[in-house]
């Protein structure tokens, strides 16, 4: 029998480590303090299923591990942990599908298209960025006074105004991405899945201290415009 032990859900290391810094992007700390070893490693911690459990997954069929998911899923948000995996995961299967591509001599587009993908990752033209980050092309797009068509219209002629050298500043975007000397061969293609956040406890905490001292302060408020009746 396998054991279907739920994992525990305490706080891990990591995330106690991450937590020392709220005002630094969790993926950004890890990203840039580690190396990228630490990174592949950085599912072995405390809460995960057990080797000898996924040994026994492997063995079974694509739809048996479907199944799975309605008897050995816990519904939580993403950590940080499993989005640096799955980041990985994707990178390799990737890279798989393109040297399939080229050992068949056929278009990458199509094996995506025959597979059935959508192209929900592809990397942020120069363009998309420009209206994103130029502060001259989001006044035109929030102008108002102009239809949604005009304001496009404005800002293609900002876009086309522009220095094509002076365009190179807008392809930086807010994503986390590990330096070029850090050894990850998938440095420049990580930013595409943009910032990835780390669950704050503490900020729940003050969230929920927050709350408390506004309701006590209508309490009050509320007792002093509607004060007791004295019999």
């Amino acid at each position: 029998m396998i054991d279907h032990t739920q994992p525990s859900h305490g706080p891990s290391s990591t995330d106690n480590a991450l937590s020392t810094s709220p005002d630094a992007p969790a993926l950004a700390r890890l990203l840039t303090s580690s190396s990228v070893s630490m990174i592949n490693n950085a599912v072995a911690k405390i809460g995960l299923t057990d080797d000898a459990t996924m040994a026994e997954f492997e063995k079974k069929t694509l739809r048996e591990l479907r199944d799975l998911q309605s008897t050995h899923i816990i519904y939580r948000r993403l950590d940080l942990d499993i989005k640096i995996e799955a980041q990985n995961l994707y990178f390799d299967y990737v890279k798989k599908q393109h040297l399939l591509s080229l050992k068949h001599q056929r278009p990458f587009l199509a094996l995506t298209k025959y597979l059935g993908q959508r192209r929900t990752r592809q990397k942020e033209s120069t363009w998309h960025k420009f209206m994103k980050h130029d502060t001259s092309a989001q006044a035109a797009l929030l102008n108002t006074e102009n239809n949604i068509g005009q304001r496009n219209i404005e800002t293609a002629k900002l876009y086309n105004q522009l220095d094509p050298s002076l365009r190179d500043e807008h392809s930086n975007t807010e994503g986390i991405t590990l330096e070029a000397t850090s050894g990850d061969p998938n440095a420049e293609e990580r930013g595409r899945f943009g910032k990835i956040f780390k669950s704050d406890e503490k900020l729940r905490d003050e969230v929920k201290l927050w709350a408390g001292q506004v309701q006590l302060k209508m309490a009050c408020w509320d007792a002093d415009t509607n004060p007791p009746a004295i019999s």
